[in-house]
């Protein structure tokens, strides 16, 4: 018993220590409006990928979490609007799952921070 906790509590351990793990990236989406996208990798192999939107300033919103090796995020800009497409990656060609349409000015002005 005192064995399977110890195992337990080592695995445990490295999950923790892969949350913060060097994976974790931050890239601009557009530089002359400084919006970024923040990329957090985790578990235990680093597959799993959770994406938030951010100026750094005055807003920072949760775009979701995904398999890295069977899904992604792109987000595109188009004046003041920011569209989000979750996509599962097919061998052939990708589907959209879920999208989500943002308005920059709104989003600075409520100080959306989640």
């Amino acid at each position: 018993m005192k064995n399977y906790i110890t195992i337990l509590l080592i695995l445990a351990i490295i999950t923790c220590l892969k949350l913060r793990s060097t994976g974790n990236y931050k890239y601009a989406l557009s530089e002359d409006r400084n919006l970024y996208i923040e990329v957090y990798r985790s578990g235990l192999t680093g597959n799993m990928a959770s994406e938030y939107l951010t100026d750094s300033a005055n807003f920072r919103v949760f775009l979701g979490t995904y398999n890295s090796k069977k899904a992604s995020i792109q987000c595109k800009l188009s004046g003041d609007r920011i569209t989000v497409e979750k996509k599962l990656n097919d061998a052939n060609t990708p589907e959209i799952i879920e999208r989500k349409i943002y308005n920059l000015n709104d989003l600075i002005r409520r100080r959306n921070y989640n």
